[in-house]
């Protein structure tokens, strides 16, 4: 048998995502960390599919949510009219119909919030969500300096963060900038889930 091969023949390999998902966080992110970047990105996967895909950085997956946990989140945002009937991805897909503009502002509003703080979920707690291809570009935690600093200047915010992930944290970030920065974040973030959920809607599947 080679050095490669992971299991005697006619042995069953063994679940990595089942037994990735039970370790502790910390020692699962070095582990992750230590690997090369396709064979993370397969164990990422791999996970989402398994028991880690709902864990604490899903808590906040609009997509997953479905009418029940919808009304329970939009009757936070104290809509006057009645709230639409509907699941998470059909708000992400612009299908609700509320009865008054300013109940849809209020709405977006308070997605927005419920957005940005699924956004930090994905630094705080790993593994992250693997998005698909087609809304990476927006998706925050995967940018470099380059791209924190050219969102930073489109809302003339100075300062100098390394990556996405601390820009989420709101590190190096001034405290009277940081609402204007965390309102910029949650209208990225909404922009990059309504990517994933039209990439969801062409393929059924809402990562690759």
């Amino acid at each position: 048998m080679g050095a490669g091969a992971s299991a005697k023949d006619g042995e069953k390999a063994p679940d990595v995502a089942a037994i990735a998902a039970k370790m502790d966080p910390k020692d699962l992110e070095g582990m992750i960390k230590s690997l090369d970047h396709e064979t993370s990105g397969k164990l990422q996967q791999a996970l989402q599919k398994g028991k880690g895909v709902d864990g604490a950085c899903m808590r906040r997956a609009i997509w997953k949510w479905d009418n029940d946990t919808l009304q329970e989140a939009l009757s936070e945002a104290e809509l006057e009219g009645k709230a639409p009937e509907g699941t998470g991805l059909d708000f992400l897909l612009g299908k609700l119909k509320f009865e008054k503009d300013s109940d849809k502002e209020k709405a977006d509003a308070m997605m927005k919030r419920v957005i940005f703080m699924f956004l930090q979920d994905q630094v705080v707690n790993q593994p992250a969500y693997v998005p698909p291809e087609s809304a990476k570009k927006r998706c925050v935690w995967l940018w470099g300096e380059e791209e924190v600093k050219s969102a930073l200047s489109e809302i003339e915010v100075k300062a100098t963060v390394p990556d996405g992930k601390k820009l989420l944290l709101l590190e190096g970030i001034d405290d009277d900038a940081k609402e204007k920065v965390t309102d910029m974040l949650g209208t990225v973030g909404k922009l990059f889930l309504e990517d994933c959920a039209q990439d969801l809607k062409a393929t059924g599947e809402m990562s690759k």
